[in-house]
Order: structure tokens, then sequence, then C-alpha cells
């Protein structure tokens, strides 16, 4: 799956694309927020014990089997700017190619709106367009 959603603290998750019957079953939207929670309590607590507030965080971490998530899954996100870039993975997916797309693709898109003046909500509200 692929989720992309604001930092700030009222977080809100702009683009959510799971492509497994698991990822589109009625509990969507829990694991969704499950996900852009624990993404968010993590850049949180690496932003307080560093104090480094121009250094864009990224992260990757494990599931285990529960409720939500009936296999384990790797996740794996990219802070750019106020936003986070998330990639769901299975856990026998190729990882460095997952994170080599997430390094890559807010590059992409920033050179593609170096001249749109907007916040970051904006600016995610403008990629899911680009989805559909």
């Amino acid at each position: 799956g692929f989720v992309i959603h604001s930092l700030e603290d009222d977080y809100e998750v702009c683009l959510s694309e799971f492509y497994t019957p698991e990822g589109n079953d009625s509990n969507k939207d829990e694991r969704r927020q499950e996900i852009s929670r624990f993404i968010q309590k993590e850049y949180k607590f690496r932003k307080r014990v560093t104090g480094d507030k121009g250094k864009d965080e990224e992260g990757m971490f494990r599931t285990s089997e529960n409720s939500l998530f009936l296999r384990p899954k790797v996740i794996i996100w990219k802070q750019v700017q106020s936003c986070a870039f998330v990639l769901i993975c299975e856990t026998d997916e190729n990882r460095y190619l997952a994170w080599s797309f997430l390094q890559s693709f807010p590059k992409i898109t920033s050179q593609q709106l170096k001249n749109f003046q907007a916040t970051p909500k904006d600016v995610l509200h403008y990629i899911i367009m680009w989805f559909y």
C-alpha cells in the first residue's frame, strides 16, 4: 500500500491506496489511522530527542499479526517537509527498492511542483489528482 499523510498535530491522511484484498477490507480506515499514528509518534519522538528541526526523518518498522494485519507487514516511511510518504510492504518484498522509491518520488514531485506556492496540505491534494 501507499499512504501520504500530514505530520502536523491534526494529521490528515490525504492519500491511501492498498493493493491487496486484506488492505481493502472493512478495517482499511482503522489500519491506515494506526499506521499514521505510529509514524507521527515516532517522528515527534525523534524530533524531541535530536532537537534537529531541519533534517528530514525516515524509518522502517515491522508489524505483527493482529486484528488489523493478518500477516506481518514492513512499513517504510520518509518525511518530506510536514508530510510522511509511507509504503506498506509484505515481509518478502524488496525493501531496498521500496526505500529507493521513497527517496525518488518526493524529489520528482517537488521538481514538478517547484513553482507551486502552497501549504503541505495543498501539495498533498495536488498529488492526489495525479493518482486519479
